[in-house]
């Protein structure tokens, strides 16, 4: 005896539920041996019952077959937990005439279908009609949910009527609930089924979650963007009968390339990914993958001129291996960012219905591919700002006039450019090429070759970004070099213009406008840091000549005396000023010698060190001695209102007739002269006395020593005895002398370089202060 029969099970909502839940239907229903036809259109219904629970409801969702044994008739039930998403028929009067496409399909194939409403689900139905012989034995238990991929339906019979669409609502708990899954609700039963004359052809999905509500990545109702892809684009093939199905999404450089795909042949498909099936040769999977529906990148991008604004049946291109093509834009902001496609090998395959269906997948993939394209450019704008932000350090870090140029055209390429020339204006305001670089080393030559062939650009008619022509006219071997683009841009920052900037685009392709607008804005920095590289080598000059001469342009050879002076600014940018020294002839077999600092650095410093020393050599040729030179300076210095303080050791050497060498020195304030004799004893000249501009008459004393040969004197700066490590000085515990002890039988060079060696070894920081070095060695 027949019996009534039923199967069901629950899925959750994600990609894999579709396939999963047709799967059930299909092997439910053919258990129970039902028509082929009867259980193909079941299963299409139910596809579009789950896809619409799975994209609108996002809650578990629970798949019932049942048969009625005396009837012969096959129910199939959708329930979600979503009550309060209310649905309309198609031909609801309301105005939503474009709502609940997924409900078309039900409305055109069931006998009759409808919706049970309670307080915690929702359960959309729909009944076939058609005589099911005894199965042999129990139906198998539904499948597991896993993807895979059906074979479209069969098209659906023009003559096909329309059931009557039954809906129920929730009563109070009094009422006697009808129906297993309508607790708390009321089921009604189906009127009689009535023909309909046709289906709408536009519609859109069903209140849509918000974009800026669902995040980044996911699709409506928390569904991932690549599940709701490969899901919608399988729908769209599936529901539409169509051999293939695409989903084409615009590429940077404007042309539509496959985002995802569904063919009725998987084996076509893998074939065309993997070029070769069960060890077959490279040619014959070719010759395969020629015959499969799948699109080859030509086709794809040719399809997007000769779409339509809105869905259409469209006639196929030249060349193309389908007879029937169907396209629907995806479409946001007024703007098309794509095209769902369905294509077929039998001409006419199409319909409106099946142009419904189409613009439904596209309608719901334009917002996910909408945000996906909001969150490159964020992206790519954020990496832009990271770019611009290490390019303002890279040139902020330099003050090199030559390192800004290499750098600014290694900046440019091949972020932006494919090469880089910098033109710069000479003094009469003509461009010299002055740098060029390419992506590809190896034509760096041939390029500036031609560039220095060609006329150099006029920059100061280059106001802002433009293309510049000179190269249009290239015969196309040449062209090649260039590129087909080439963006000219000012090189200029304030009130400063320093020349242009071309740059060659990569390929066949023009520069977009973003790329052109970070161009600017990269000149500008470049520009701003040429200035200032400009403006640090001006004063880097003027300091470096400044302190030239401030110091003798010679020194004179003293017999039986070996000597060397050395001067260590604190760095290439310091300021002229600081530490100072001289030695000149004072009369016959005599020379005068000083060694000093200036407090301070700069103009102010520099103008008291051309004071002190061409001070003491005038009052040296008036004949007094260096302890009374000093007093003089110490009242010069006093008399100015904005002098400062020295310290400075200021000596005479005279030559005796038994060789010796006689040393009478006066010290402000400076580190004593030391003496190094041949045994290794370091002994110090003289005493410390007051520095020079401290008080009124001073009354500096002389102090006199015979030097022997072989005896060494070492003088030096502060910039030497305070050299720091830490909280330690070189100088503490007598460190200079004990240095300068294990320098005996060196020559005077030999000394200072010892001594500067001393000097960076103690520390690893920078010279932070001017350094000075006298060594004189008695022959």
């Amino acid at each position: 005896m027949s019996v009534p029969r039923r199967s069901s099970a629950t899925y959750v909502p994600e990609s894999t539920t579709v396939p999963a839940a047709r799967e059930q239907v299909r092997e439910t229903l053919h258990a129970w041996d039902l028509p082929f036809d009867r259980v193909e259109d079941a299963v299409l219904i139910a596809s579009e019952l789950v896809t619409n629970a799975v994209v609108h409801a996002g809650t578990d969702i629970e798949v019932t077959c049942g048969l009625d044994a005396p009837e012969g008739s096959v129910r199939v039930e959708v329930r979600d937990l979503l009550p309060m998403r209310r649905v309309d028929p198609p031909d609801h009067p309301s105005g939503h005439l474009d709502a609940h496409r997924g409900l078309v399909l039900t409305h055109s194939l069931a006998e009759a279908w409808g919706v049970t409403y309670t307080k915690n689900s929702k359960t959309v139905w729909f009944e076939l009609a058609g005589p099911a012989r005894e199965p042999a034995e129990s139906p198998p238990p539904p499948a597991p949910a896993r993807a895979r991929q059906d074979k479209p339906a069969d098209p659906v019979p023009p003559s096909r009527t329309a059931a009557p669409f039954v809906t129920t609502s929730a009563v109070p708990p009094s009422v006697t609930p009808s129906g297993e899954f309508s607790s708390g609700g009321v089921e009604v039963s189906p009127g009689i089924a009535a023909p309909v004359s046709a289906v709408p052809v536009s519609a859109v999905p069903v209140s849509a979650v918000p974009v800026s509500a669902v995040p980044q990545g996911y699709a409506a109702d928390g569904l991932p963007a690549e599940q709701l892809f490969d899901h919608l684009v399988q729908w769209a093939r599936a529901s539409t009968g169509a051999d293939a199905a695409y989903v084409l999404v615009g590429s940077d450089d404007e042309t539509l390339k496959v985002r995802a795909s569904a063919v009725g042949d998987e084996d076509s498909s893998n074939r065309q990914a993997n070029g070769q099936i069960n060890g077959q040769g490279a040619d014959r999977a070719a010759d395969q993958a020629a015959d499969s529906p799948m699109l080859r990148p030509g086709e794809a991008a040719r399809l997007g001129f000769v779409a339509h604004e809105d869905a259409a049946v469209v006639s196929p291109p030249p060349g193309s291996r389908f007879r029937s093509l169907a396209t629907a834009p995806l479409r946001a902001g007024g703007k098309r960012l794509g095209l769902m496609v369905v294509t077929a090998e039998a001409p006419g395959r199409f319909g409106p219905a099946d142009l419904s269906r189409l613009e439904y997948a596209a309608e719901s993939l334009a917002p996910v591919v909408s945000r996906e394209r909001q969150a490159t450019a964020r992206h790519g704008y954020r990496g832009w700002l990271g770019f611009l932000a290490e390019a303002n350090d890279l040139l902020a870090g330099t003050l090199d006039e030559k390192l800004v140029l290499a750098l600014a055209a290694q900046l440019f390429v091949p972020r932006i450019a494919s090469w880089c020339a910098v033109y710069l204006d000479d003094p009469a305001g003509k461009s010299v090429l002055t740098h060029v670089w390419h992506a590809d080393e190896q034509l760096i030559g041939p390029l500036r070759d031609l560039l220095a062939s060609r006329p150099a650009p006029v920059s100061h008619q280059v106001r802002e970004a433009r293309q510049w022509s000179t190269f249009a006219s290239l015969p196309p071997s040449e062209r090649r070099l260039t590129g087909a683009d080439v963006l000219e841009l000012p090189l200029a920052c304030r009130e400063r213009r320093f020349g242009c900037l071309l740059l060659g685009g990569s390929g066949d392709g023009d520069f977009r406008p973003e790329l052109v607008r970070l161009a600017e804005d990269l000149g500008g920095r470049v520009a701003l840091a040429l200035l200032n590289a400009r403006r640090y080598g001006e004063q880097v000059a003027v300091s470096q000549t400044l302190q030239r001469s401030l110091l003798p342009s010679h020194l004179p050879q003293i017999p039986g005396v070996d000597y060397s002076i050395v001067y260590l600014p604190a760095g290439p940018d310091a300021k002229a000023g600081g530490d100072f020294y001289d030695l000149f002839p004072a009369g016959r077999d005599r020379w005068r010698f000083m060694l000093g600092d200036v407090c301070g650095t700069g103009a102010a410093a520099a103008a008291v060190t051309g004071l002190v020393r061409h001070t003491l050599r005038a009052l040296s040729r008036e004949g007094r001695s260096t302890a009374r030179a000093l007093d003089s300076l110490n009242e010069a210095m006093l008399d100015d209102d904005a002098s400062r303080l020295l310290t400075v050791v200021h000596g005479e050497l005279e030559r005796l007739s038994t060789g010796n060498l006689r040393v009478s020195v006066t010290s402000a304030g400076h580190p004593l002269p030391l003496r190094l004799r041949p045994d290794g004893e370091v002994t110090a000249i003289g005493t410390s006395q007051l520095l020079v501009g401290a008080v009124t008459r001073p009354a500096y004393r002389l102090d006199s020593v015979e030097l022997v040969p072989g005896d060494v004197m070492l003088c030096v700066t502060d910039g030497i005895t305070e050299r720091r490590h830490g909280d330690a000085q070189l100088d503490d515990d007598d460190g200079l002398a004990r240095m300068l002890s294990d320098c005996t039988g060196l020559t005077a060079r030999a000394v200072t370089l010892r001594v500067q060696a001393a000097v960076r070894e103690f520390g690893t920081d920078p010279l932070d202060d001017d350094m000075a070095i006298f060594a004189m060695r008695v022959e």
